[in-house]
């Protein structure tokens, strides 16, 4: 089958980080379907319009880069030109697609709709956003709309069930089939030798890459070996503090200092938040070496990073569906973490400890417990519960659900009818 995918949130010239969790998606389904990709962007300084093609993997990328206004009407008048000029071009060279596979509602799954009433090309939706867990509406007709653009998609995927209840609660009517983000495939494999890291840092003058003064007690880049008889923790985040919750963890941790000294912290990541947390970080006086930052990392390093590791730490204050968490199991290696979202749904007592968002006393418990029982865990087993987040069985999920839509969009029955069921 031919599918088009469309994204709110997508690797970019601007942000290569922004949804990558969407391109992996895109490239799990299309180990078994022909898969385009379809992403229009604003841009505040831009005059243009400018359209650009590349390929990732077998999957075929279109951008549509085009000006952002100033007024709210403008902006999306010029939103809906740039899907127009990005239509026109994936018509013109992917052909008509079978099935619209829209990433992130509202606006987008508008433009899934529109493309479903004028070619009827029937449409799935995958949820990833977390507003639905606040019940986060511009307003009743932002709800409203919401809900009517999921009832007349073929399937709403969202990436946990948590998410899923959430988006119920929300009052959106649907057929609900859970599909978690994916995880690379390399990091179900067994670790390679202990090697020097050499990855730059962040500065918070730079924002890019620089390290610390070497009376500091919260190092940049790179990470050394860690001293005999330190056990390495990781937290590995966008550094958004609302979310994550990192000014919280560092206050676990510096409470845990005070019990041992036999460990230390890193950091990794970047976001908006992260010069303000390491300054947080500074604040506290670790000792030197105990909290390191080195920045953001590739998801090779993310791999090495977690090798090396003794167990991930993720004190979110909510989660839709943690990759990292994903990610640490794929590697073998136990979690502590937030009892909150979809965390509960992959995070266990065969493979980590689970505490209450926001309690600090019971993190440090937590970590200080996992510190001393951490090789309770068995890899191995812990790796074998994570192959539910290869791309081959991501990727066979969503061909099953194509196939699925297709069906019903030829029979005249859409998600909400009793028939779907």
């Amino acid at each position: 089958m031919k599918i088009l995918f469309l994204a709110a949130w997508y690797p970019n010239r601007l942000d290569e980080m922004e949804g990558l969790f969407v391109r992996k998606h895109a490239q799990a389904a299309a180990l078994y379907d022909q898969v385009c990709i379809l992403f229009v962007k604003a841009e505040t300084r831009r005059k243009d319009w400018t359209h650009q093609q590349q390929r990732s993997g077998n999957v075929v990328e279109h951008y549509i880069y085009y000006p952002k206004a100033a007024h709210a009407l403008k902006r999306f008048r010029n939103f809906i030109a740039a899907y127009k000029m990005g239509i026109r071009r994936v018509f013109q060279e992917f052909g008509k697609p079978d099935l619209i596979h829209c990433n992130i509602m509202t606006r987008h799954a508008l433009m899934a709709w529109l493309l479903h009433a004028k070619y009827k090309i029937p449409y799935v939706i995958t949820e990833h956003w977390s507003r639905y867990y606040r019940h986060d509406f511009h307003n009743l007709l932002h709800r409203k709309l919401t809900c009517w653009l999921a009832k007349k998609a073929q399937r709403i995927m969202p990436v946990s069930e948590s998410l899923a209840s959430a988006m119920q609660e929300c009052g959106i009517k649907g057929r609900y089939t859970v599909v978690r983000n994916v995880v690379d495939d390399f990091f179900f494999e067994e670790p390679s030798p202990t090697q020097e890291p050499s990855l730059l840092g962040k500065s918070a003058t730079a924002g890019k890459a620089g390290s610390l003064s070497d009376s500091s007690s919260v190092q940049d880049s790179p990470w050394p070996a860690a001293k005999a008889g330190i056990k390495t923790m990781v937290h590995i985040c966008c550094f958004d503090e609302p979310a994550k919750n990192n000014t919280g963890l560092l206050r676990a941790l510096k409470t845990l200092s005070l019990a041992r000294n036999d460990f230390r912290m890193i950091f990794a990541g970047y976001g908006r938040d992260w010069d303000e947390t390491k300054a947080y970080a500074e604040m506290l006086h670790f000792k030197t070496g105990q909290i390191l930052f080195p920045g953001e990392i590739s998801p090779q390093e993310v791999k090495q990073l977690l090798d090396q590791s003794c167990f991930l730490v993720l004190f979110s204050n909510y989660e839709t569906a943690s990759v990292v968490i994903s990610e640490a199991l794929a590697c073998g290696k136990p979690v502590v973490a937030s009892r909150t979202g979809g965390i509960p749904e992959i995070v266990n007592e065969a493979n980590g400890i689970l505490v209450k968002a926001g309690d600090e006393h019971a993190v440090w418990k937590a970590m200080n417990a996992m510190l001393d029982h951490y090789t309770d865990y068995p890899a191995e087993h812990i790796r074998q519960s994570a192959e539910i987040f290869r791309f081959s069985y991501i990727g066979n999920q969503f061909h099953q659900i194509y196939l699925s839509a297709g069906q019903q969009a030829s029979a005249g029955i859409n998600s909400h009818s009793p028939a779907a069921d």
